[in-house]
């Protein structure tokens, strides 16, 4: 769920988007898909520092229910964006009814005029999705349907967004005892069904509003027939599940913290796997859905190096770390998403805008063929003016990308994670990639690349 607890959450600091570098090599186009932190909606020295930035993707998605003043949306209008305001697909929290929202106080009248409307009006729950204790939708009633679309209908109309935001929508982030309720009241009718009824109401009462779903996929049947774009979460890379290391920083300061998390490509909860059975639902219950990924990454922490390049020493003794973008990662995951002509964004959790990077501006082009090529260790996908690939080991190495996808008369290849043009080519078809090593502990990873012709 993107939004967590918005009543609780941490915010770390924001950092500044970064300036994308035009290489040598790259065709810059245009971001497809970009999740912002709210901050940026809510505080003025961040918008400051990174407002534009937003200008040069076309969906733009952030984890909170802030909207941006008339005047800004108008500007992102002009510039070509599309905006999506937040909505919880499943129900709302105890404590979201008892203080003013920015999408008004509708929840406060649902509990005290509609109690019936919901699963569970006697107690809040929580579990799964929920964080803190909530109450869940019954859509099975057709009077809570138009109810909620109206208010999304006038939300719309006030803040003159293009869309909806439906985060977890569906069964899978319901909390058990919510869904023992649905079964016992309505045991003709699968949750996810009475959720699609409730989407198939929003596209009859505002046939102009863009639908954005967060794993719709997962009740695919009843839900991708009425979604116009659906987002997967961390199927590439995550900030959950990584090893836990124990580094000093700069400041002399001990940091416990993860490394990310990266999801290997073969295996039943690998990259392939899961991206094939995503779009093989996609394929058959809505081939025009537009799907999307977020990978969440972790910082990274490098050496901290003095002025004749040695590392620094705390204490005389171990070394000090600078946190930094996980690059290698953010790399990782865009690569993964690009195999299956996907579009893809990583953030941190907490910290979006620290994870900006020009790959994410790269106009690759057109797919070709039909899908991924693997190779001993290398998975390839070549497109008009590219292509990416991901090695399916920690070990790195030299591999051949010969292929006739590659076109004829090119002047070079940019590698556009190392910023910089590949030795030989077009002559000698061999790249040679590196592990992704995390220098505090030392661990190493397999690693994404995208590289884009030079003609």
């Amino acid at each position: 769920m993107l939004i967590l607890s918005m009543g609780s959450m941490t915010v770390v600091q924001a950092h500044a988007l970064a300036a994308p570098k035009i290489t040598p090599g790259s065709t810059r186009g245009r971001g497809e898909f970009l999740f912002f932190h709210y901050s940026l909606v809510t505080d003025p020295q961040v918008k400051e520092g990174q407002f534009h930035r937003l200008k040069e993707f076309r969906l733009l998605l952030t984890n909170g229910y802030e909207t941006f003043s008339p005047k800004e949306v108008a500007d992102l209008h002009r510039a070509g964006c599309k905006l999506f305001f937040y909505f919880w697909f499943n129900g709302f929290y105890e404590w979201e009814a008892r203080q003013p929202m920015p999408d008004g106080d509708w929840r406060r009248e649902i509990l005290e005029r509609h109690r019936h409307w919901l699963l569970n009006p006697e107690r809040p729950e929580q579990g799964n999705g929920a964080v803190k204790p909530a109450y869940f939708y019954d859509f099975t009633q057709a009077p809570l349907r138009q109810f909620l679309a109206q208010v999304i209908a006038e939300h719309r109309r006030r803040v003159e967004y293009d869309g909806v935001f439906l985060d977890y929508a569906g069964s899978y982030a319901v909390p058990e005892a919510a869904l023992e309720m649905h079964r016992q009241k309505h045991p003709e009718t699968p949750y996810d069904s009475a959720g699609g009824l409730f989407l198939k109401t929003l596209k009859e009462s505002i046939p102009e509003l863009l639908i954005f779903t967060n794993q719709a996929y997962r009740a695919a049947e009843y839900l991708l027939p009425f979604t116009d774009v659906d987002l997967a979460e961390s199927l590439a890379t995550s900030h959950l599940w990584g090893t836990e290391i124990s580094i000093m920083s700069e400041t002399r300061e001990k940091v416990q913290t993860q490394e990310t998390y990266y999801r290997p490509w073969t295996g039943s909860h690998g990259i392939k796997a899961y991206y094939s059975e995503i779009l093989d639902k996609v394929g058959r219950y809505n081939p025009s859905v537009h799907f999307v990924t977020i990978n969440y990454v972790r910082a990274t922490w490098k050496p901290t190096l003095k002025g004749d390049g040695q590392v620094s020493q705390a204490n005389g003794s171990s070394a000090t770390y600078r946190r930094s973008p996980d690059r290698a990662a953010i790399y990782y995951g865009y690569a993964a998403a690009r195999l299956f002509g996907l579009d893809s964004y990583s953030s941190d959790w907490y910290d979006v805008g620290c994870f900006d990077d020009e790959v994410f501006l790269v106009n690759l082009g057109g797919p070709k063929g039909k899908g991924p090529k693997e190779r001993e260790g290398l998975v390839v996908r070549y497109f008009d003016n590219g292509f990416v690939a991901l090695t399916t080991t920690a070990r790195g190495g030299v591999f051949d990308v010969s292929s006739h996808y590659i076109p004829a008369n090119l002047r070079g290849l940019w590698d556009v994670y190392e910023r910089r043009s590949l030795p030989g080519f077009p002559k000698r078809r061999t790249i040679r990639v590196r592990p992704m090593l995390y220098p505090g502990p030392g661990s190493t990873y397999p690693s994404g690349r995208v590289y884009v012709y030079v003609r």
